[in-house]
Formats: C-alpha cells, sequence, structure tokens
C-alpha cells in the first residue's frame, strides 16, 4: 500500500501538490499587483515632489523677499533717513536695496532648476561684483551729499511742518539742537532735535504764544528732551529787548550760570540753559545790557 494513502482514498502527496501549485498561482498574483504598483507609484510620487517642490521654492522665495525688502525699507527709514534726503536720493536708495535683492536671488536665492531644467543659472562673478558695488555707491551717496547740520535740520522741519520761515537754528554739543520758526498758519514754534549716528530727529516741538507776555525776558522751564538727561531740568528764555546782552542765574546770593545770549532774528535773542538744580525755578534772572549795568531781573529792582 502506498504509504501515502490513508486507505479511506485521500492521497497526500496529491494534496500537497495542489496546495503548491495554488500558493504558486497565488504568489504570481500578488508580485504581479506588487509589481503594478511598484511601477505606478513613482509616477505618483514625482508628481506629488514636483508640485511640493514649486510650492516650497515659491514660497521660500516669497517669504524671502518680504524680509528682504522689509530690511531695505528698514535701512532707508532708518539708516538711509529719509527725513535728511531729498526725493532722489529716497529712489537711489530704492534702486540700491532692489540691485542687492537682484543679485541674492539669482546667485542664492534661485529656483532649484524646475522652470528651466537641472541647470541654476548664475550671474557672472564681475556683473555680480559690478552690481554689487553700484549699490553701496547708491546707499552711501546721499552720505556725503545730505549737507551741513544746519541743512539737515531746516529739511527736517520743511517735511514735518509747513514752514515759512526758520528764525535761528542753535546746534548744541554737536549732536543736540533747538530750532525757532514760523508756519504759514501763523504759529510760532520752536523744536527740539537730537542727531543719531546719521540724521537728526524731532524730540520734542511746542508752539509759543505771546500773548498776555509783557516782560522782555520770558522764561520757560521743562524737563531736557535730550537722551540721558531725564534728570536735567531745562531753561528757554526768549529776550524781546535788544538791549539786553546777558543774564546771570543768581540763586541765594550765589551766581550759578552767566548766559550770553545769541540773537535769534533782528528783534529778538534766546538762551538755553540745562541744569540738575531742582529749585531753579526759585532763582533769580538778572539781565544786563553791553556796558555791564542791569536792564531787568525777575523781581522789581529797589527804588532809590
Amino acid at each position: 500500500m502506498n504509504c501515502n494513502d490513508d486507505g479511506k482514498g485521500y492521497n497526500r502527496k496529491v494534496h500537497i501538490n495542489e496546495f503548491k501549485k495554488l500558493w504558486n498561482i497565488k504568489r504570481i498574483h500578488m508580485l504581479f499587483y506588487s509589481n503594478t504598483y511598484i511601477a505606478v507609484k513613482p509616477q505618483l510620487r514625482i508628481g506629488v515632489i514636483n508640485k511640493m517642490t514649486i510650492f516650497l521654492e515659491l514660497l521660500r522665495i516669497v517669504l524671502i523677499l518680504i524680509i528682504l525688502f522689509a530690511l531695505g525699507w528698514g535701512i532707508i527709514g532708518n539708516f538711509y533717513a529719509l527725513n535728511t534726503v531729498n526725493e532722489s536720493h529716497y529712489w537711489l536708495g530704492t534702486i540700491a536695496i532692489l540691485l542687492l535683492i537682484f543679485v541674492l536671488y539669482r546667485n542664492k536665492l534661485q529656483f532649484s532648476g524646475w522652470y528651466k531644467g537641472k541647470e541654476v543659472v548664475k550671474l557672472p562673478k564681475n556683473v555680480t561684483i559690478t552690481l554689487i558695488i553700484s549699490s553701496l555707491l547708491f546707499i552711501l551717496l546721499p552720505l556725503f551729499t545730505r549737507g551741513d547740520d544746519h541743512e539737515q535740520i531746516a529739511r527736517v522741519i520743511h517735511n514735518n511742518w509747513n514752514s515759512v520761515y526758520i528764525e535761528h537754528i542753535e546746534v548744541i554739543e554737536d549732536n543736540k539742537s533747538v530750532a525757532f520758526f514760523h508756519t504759514a498758519d501763523g504759529e510760532e514754534r520752536e523744536v527740539y532735535l537730537e542727531k543719531s549716528l546719521f540724521s537728526w530727529k524731532n524730540i520734542r516741538d511746542l508752539t509759543f504764544i505771546r500773548e498776555g507776555i509783557t516782560k522782555p525776558i520770558h522764561l520757560s522751564f521743562s524737563n531736557s528732551p535730550y537722551t540721558n538727561e531725564e534728570d536735567i531740568h531745562l531753561v528757554l528764555l526768549r529776550v524781546f529787548d535788544k538791549e539786553i546782552d546777558r543774564v546771570e542765574i543768581v540763586k541765594e546770593g550765589e551766581t550759578i550760570h552767566k548766559y550770553q545770549l545769541r540773537s535769534k532774528d533782528s528783534e529778538e535773542k534766546f538762551g538755553l540753559f540745562r541744569t540738575e538744580i531742582d529749585d531753579i525755578y526759585e532763582a533769580e534772572f538778572i539781565a544786563y545790557n553791553s556796558a555791564g549795568a542791569i536792564v531787568f531781573n525777575d523781581q522789581p529792582l529797589p527804588v532809590n
């Protein structure tokens, strides 16, 4: 009797062979479907990757250009000092920033090549150097042509107010200034300015009203608007008598300051005094003429 026959008509060998055939058929089907999927999947993946690459490249370029443009605008607004350059310089600065963005884009930030094949085209080295040098010249040119301090301050005043007449500009310690001017509306104003690294900026402006003033000297007390002078008191003297030449500030019989007045225009003079004395408003301000005689003080002179 065949060992593969159990006597009941069941042949184990035959069934094993049939099972192997079925398994091989199943493996062929699985291999076919697997190969088909593997053949199709790369094409799908390539399409998705290309779309994602394009999207990410576009997003990267947009974000970087926005950052660069914002940085360029900050340079024009601060380093470049819009309030101290004229319109032609402003456009030179804009062109310079655009040139720098263009050079950086062509050499470092260009797309990976999906729109021009696989090769990324860069600018020639000499063209890159020429554009960068031109950009730097455009940026630095206004720094050499913006004029002296008085011209810059006058430009700040004209840009911020509709001024028709600037009486006087006084520069103090090279980086502080006070200016007096009249607007087209008839207002008389004083403005305090401070110089940063490259420009003059308005830090305080006030309107002066003459109505009701009868004394030849008018005093204004306030805290100093200048940087690192928050605890310093500022006294502005307006002198309406042409005979007055200088003013002494006396407190408790001691002269704490002598001030030679500056001419503001043909009719007026002024003096600017900064001190750490807290009760400076209690001091006596005595005005002298050029001969040294007392003309006025803030208290009535004794009658002989």
